[in-house]
């Protein structure tokens, strides 16, 4: 039983079955030494409180760093002060999925980066099921967004440049179709060699889309996908789209940020908006209503977020997150030969694809997996906690992903009966502006955006900036994006208060790239 009453220096302290949550005698003076003893940066970007207690943490936080996102984590309602602050965050913790999503709207990669996370012990060992809830939802968040600013530093350059030579090089363009059959996504995990004898028995009653990394196994059974969802950025997703030679009517649905050159696999696009304010600009010029969706660490990730109201149903066949003995993918695979070109005497293909196996070894526990596997798994299991959607995994592997519906070949079965003899799904595509007028498009936008950040250098060298400012501001943004590593480094050095000067070396790289693309446009 909770109990709030006075402590001895009169103001407000908590009990749980008679035992002291907080000082009896000064519990301000309580929480003041604890955060002297644990807050271990003086103005970190953002803290996150994990067991506060009638908000004495969080209010002492704002106090010493008044420009910090505070966010508040309670295990009972009764523990939240009955005056709310206006600049904390308070949650009471109760579904890991449901903080997770409420943590990913407040703090941003570049928070992260500075993240203190504060846990009262008290309050942990009274509440341990909600403490645990509250750990692994900071933790997931933590990998989620350091696996965004490793994916920033190493890419944002590439997708804006992408976004450029994919808004020129495409064509024709058209929308998601709608289907009234199931949609089925292939996956490439060694799973989908059990599921394509039943493709190919159902495949007339199917909606069958593909990730890039499986259609060379699904052309090698004879199955031509409907679709190719593709989102990676580098080059070697090329690899995938060789078998596609010949099969021009396969349309590829992607961001303008994926790689570029895919048009002479396919000629027709689905363009994707993920929600950058660049594709949004040049989309926006084009007049492209493109489907939008959230950026996704994983191409699967993001297929299935496309197939919400498109059919009667979902499958995913395919989707392991472990390995079949040695081999990681179903076969054939593209990359498969690539390695082995780049194998020696030293340094077998056997030995190499053991190693590789080993990252995807099977495991029951989800929580077993590491790195990106988890971070992807447990992306899964939020989405599909989060959207209600029944999905079924299609002959799962042993790892087991909360959410997914299980079936096996003859539910399948089942699955599409009545689908028989319905027709194929029809495209609607239109041509985009001509070329010339597309190109005159991006430079203007361009020329806007060098003079932006120009007048950005000039006239506001002294307007403070935060952590936030680089994802409320569409230019600064756009330098983070081309120099996150220097931004970040800038970041770290810990000051009270930044300055928009602070950031003259990345401003500055950042026009040097704007001219670079726009002379790259005036040649083609």
């Amino acid at each position: 039983m909770i109990r709030i009453s006075k402590a001895k220096n009169n103001a407000p302290t908590a009990y749980l079955n008679g035992r002291p949550l907080l000082s009896r005698h000064n519990p301000q003076e309580e929480v003041r030494r604890y955060i002297d003893k644990t807050l271990s940066e003086p103005y970190p970007p953002a803290v996150i409180i994990i067991g506060d207690i009638l908000n004495y943490f969080a209010i002492e936080i704002k106090r010493r760093c008044p420009t910090a996102i505070v966010i508040s984590l309670h295990f009972d309602r009764r523990l939240i002060a009955k005056t709310p602050l206006k600049s904390v965050s308070s949650y009471i913790v109760e579904q890991g999925a449901e903080l997770h999503g409420c943590l990913a709207a407040h703090l941003t990669e570049l928070d992260v980066h500075g993240l203190q996370i504060i846990e009262w012990m008290p309050s942990v060992q009274a509440f341990p099921k909600q403490a645990t809830v509250a750990r692994q939802a900071a933790a997931d968040l933590l990998n989620m967004q350091n696996g965004n600013i490793s994916t920033t530093a190493f890419f944002g350059r590439r997708w804006i440049r992408n976004a450029f030579k994919n808004f020129l090089s495409m064509d024709e363009v058209g929308r998601l179709p709608q289907s009234g059959k199931p949609i089925l996504i292939a996956a490439s995990g060694p799973t989908l060699a059990k599921s394509i004898p039943y493709l190919k028995e159902h495949r007339s009653s199917v909606m069958l889309w593909a990730l890039p990394s499986a259609v060379s196994a699904l052309l090698d059974s004879l199955i031509e996908p409907d679709l190719v969802v593709l989102t990676d950025p580098g080059y070697y997703s090329l690899l995938h789209f060789y078998p596609l030679e010949g099969f021009q009517r396969v349309p590829i649905a992607m961001p303008l940020t994926a790689t570029k050159s895919v048009r002479s696999f396919s000629s027709l696009t689905i363009p994707i908006n993920q929600g950058f304010f660049f594709e949004h600009d040049l989309l926006s010029l084009a007049h492209i209503d493109a489907t939008q969706v959230p950026p996704n660490g994983s191409v699967a990730g993001t297929a299935l977020e496309l197939t919400a109201g498109k059919g009667p149903a979902t499958v995913i066949a395919g989707l392991d997150f472990a390995a079949d003995d040695i081999h990681s993918h179903v076969r054939p695979h593209m990359f498969e030969p690539f390695l082995a070109k780049t194998t020696s005497r030293i340094d077998p293909l056997l030995t190499r694809k053991y190693g590789r196996s080993r990252t995807h070894q099977a495991s029951h526990d989800t929580h077993a997996l590491k790195g990106p596997l988890r971070t992807y798994a447990d992306w899964f299991s939020r989405y599909l906690a989060r959207s209600g959607r029944c999905v079924y995994r299609l002959f799962p592997s042993d790892v087991r992903i909360e959410g997914f519906v299980e079936m096996e070949g003859a539910d399948l079965a089942r699955l599409c009966r009545g689908h028989k003899n319905e027709g194929p799904v029809l495209l609607e595509s239109t041509h985009l502006l001509p070329l010339k007028k597309r190109k005159s498009l991006a430079s203007v936008l361009l020329s806007r955006w060098i003079a932006s950040i120009l007048q950005m250098q000039s006239r506001n060298s002294d307007l403070p900036v935060s952590t936030s400012s680089f994802f409320n501001s569409n230019e600064l943004l756009l330098v983070y994006f081309v120099d996150a590593r220097n931004v970040l480094k800038i970041f770290s050095e810990k000051k009270h208060i930044y300055k928009i000067g602070d950031f003259a070396g990345p401003l500055a790289a950042t026009v040097s790239f704007l001219h670079e693309i726009a002379s790259q446009i005036n040649m083609r």
